[in-house]
């Protein structure tokens, strides 16, 4: 099985937003919650909690896996 993940352009953006975010209270990257919620909203979901129940399912879970 390859491990190795997607690094599209869309990446490439994403990396260059600023992180305001305060240190030690970060759990994820930025990049990939902005991936899971530009996704979501390509899926048709438009409020957090919707985008949030589909980024935790399971087949949603192994999907965004090859990316994030």
């Amino acid at each position: 099985m390859n491990n190795q993940r997607y690094q599209g352009p869309i990446f490439e953006y994403f990396e260059e937003l600023s992180d305001t975010r305060q240190e030690g209270k970060v759990r994820h990257k930025l990049t990939d919650i902005l991936f899971i919620m530009v996704t979501g909203v390509i899926c048709g979901l438009d409020e957090w909690d919707d985008i949030h129940f589909w980024a935790s399912s399971d087949s949603s879970q192994q999907w965004l896996k090859k990316y994030i």
